[in-house]
């Protein structure tokens, strides 16, 4: 038979119950809570891979940005004008210096394209590393004409007077002549 639990064991059973719903309602509460933090970190952890992303496109696009500034700059010095015609010509007078030949511009004309004629003097060895050194010009050009010829003038330096025998030639030394026509297809007129 079953008989009615006494007052003591009423209160503990009332208090368990008591503090099991406690401790349900607890366990919720600290879900709910849980749950919100774990949905601000996620959205903070997306905001930081958004700020990543975008400083990896922004570090991406700099890059870009002084690749391309490189390449206009580049562009923009192979690009021959009125204004900067004459440091093409001291690149040439340079390369004529490196090369160790005498440099002549014999002729300049502009229709739309510049044309220029040179004339150099050496050996042969220097005449022809002076016309490597054109093909390496940083412009836009079609070499026309190139030809290479030896030259045996008697200058004034090779000529000595003997008071007993008249003139007399000590040495007659061979010139190599290389003569370049130039079309630079790069020039703009301004």
């Amino acid at each position: 038979m079953y008989t009615l639990p006494d007052k003591k064991t009423k209160f503990l059973l009332t208090l368990m119950v008591f503090i099991t719903l406690l401790m349900i309602a607890l366990c919720v509460a600290l879900f709910i809570v849980i749950k919100n933090k774990n949905i601000k970190n996620a959205q903070a952890v997306s905001d930081t891979e958004a700020d990543f992303a975008y400083f990896y496109t922004m570090s991406d696009q700099k890059k870009k940005i002084k690749a391309t500034t490189e390449l206009r700059n580049k562009l923009e010095e192979s690009i021959v004008t009125e204004s900067n015609a004459s440091q093409l010509f001291e690149l040439l007078d340079t390369y004529a210096n490196q090369a160790s030949v005498t440099l002549d511009i014999t002729t300049v004309s502009v229709d739309t394209t510049l044309h220029i004629e040179l004339k150099t003097e050496g050996d042969f060895n220097s005449v022809y590393y002076f016309f490597s050194l054109l093909e390496s010009l940083p412009v836009h050009m079609v070499v026309e004409r190139v030809s290479f010829g030896y030259n045996t003038e008697i200058s004034q330096e090779q000529t000595s007077i003997d008071e007993e025998s008249g003139p007399a030639v000590e040495s007659v030394q061979g010139v190599w002549v290389g003569r370049f026509t130039l079309d630079i297809q790069s020039f703009m007129l301004e």
